[in-house]
């Protein structure tokens, strides 16, 4: 088995024991992922445009990662949304929440993502 490329993404506030709190899907196709950083703030997660979830029964987390190229799971998710062929130009990706054996705990596939923080600390200066 071919070992996948990653790219962590980056917070304001790191992962590193953090837990999940929630994750539910609403309206237009949004997973809103809620997540407790080790310092009491809370991290949401919003991806948007989710054409697949895979909860691998999640705990901990401590980083969040996008999959480059076509994984497996990505090439499922693509083929369970489009009519053949599937577009080159689809805008989704691969992302994995991942636990402290850098183990998936959540596999997202989506168009999009933003991150949304509130809770303590409210400015970038005060995650120094």
């Amino acid at each position: 088995m071919t070992e996948l490329k990653t790219q962590a993404i980056e917070t304001r506030v790191g992962l590193d024991d953090a837990e999940f709190l929630s994750y539910t899907r609403g309206e237009n196709d949004v997973l809103r992922v809620e997540i407790q950083a080790w310092n009491g703030s809370r991290i949401t997660f919003l991806f948007e445009e989710v054409i697949a979830v895979f909860d691998h029964s999640i705990g901990d987390v401590t980083s969040l990662h996008e999959v480059m190229g076509l994984s497996d799971f990505l090439k499922q998710a693509l083929n369970w949304c489009y009519e053949a062929p599937v577009p080159a130009d689809h805008p989704h990706k691969h992302y994995q929440f991942r636990d402290l054996n850098g183990t998936p705990s959540l596999e997202i596939v989506s168009g999009s993502i933003t991150i949304e923080y509130s809770g303590y600390p409210q400015t970038d200066a005060d995650f120094r």
